[in-house]
């Protein structure tokens, strides 16, 4: 996924940092890429030249969550979008909706200076 969405981001001057490894969870590895490109994409937009960190943590195991956090700069105020109910955006429905057919869910945990959007997916077996 890094590959892929590295370069998108930076033609769009955001800075993309993932501070992970690669991880195996269930699901069709297309889908899954696509939900994260659909999610990625709306945050690209909403929030012109911020900064954005990806991360995972894994939870008892099982679970892993995929931590994006997101650094607002003024612009994002002025995007015209409603950033604290990412259910209206078709983007992140999709995104959310995809996680959770495979056991997965997306939240966001919104504040002025930052948002974390956290995606938890199943491991693999």
């Amino acid at each position: 996924m890094r590959e892929d969405l590295l370069p998108v981001f930076e033609s769009a001057g955001v800075d993309f940092k993932v501070a992970c490894g690669p991880v195996e969870v269930r699901g069709n590895e297309g889908n899954l890429t696509r939900a994260f490109f659909y999610l990625l994409e709306y945050l690209q937009r909403s929030y012109p030249r911020s900064s954005l960190n990806v991360c995972l943590r894994q939870n008892n195991g099982q679970q892993v969550e995929v931590r994006m956090t997101l650094f607002h700069t003024m612009a994002a105020a002025d995007s015209g979008e409603d950033l604290c109910d990412p259910a209206s955006a078709g983007e992140v429905e999709i995104a959310r909706r995809t996680f959770r057919a495979v056991g997965g869910d997306l939240v966001v945990e919104s504040a002025a200076e930052q948002s974390v959007w956290i995606t938890s997916l199943l491991l693999a077996p």
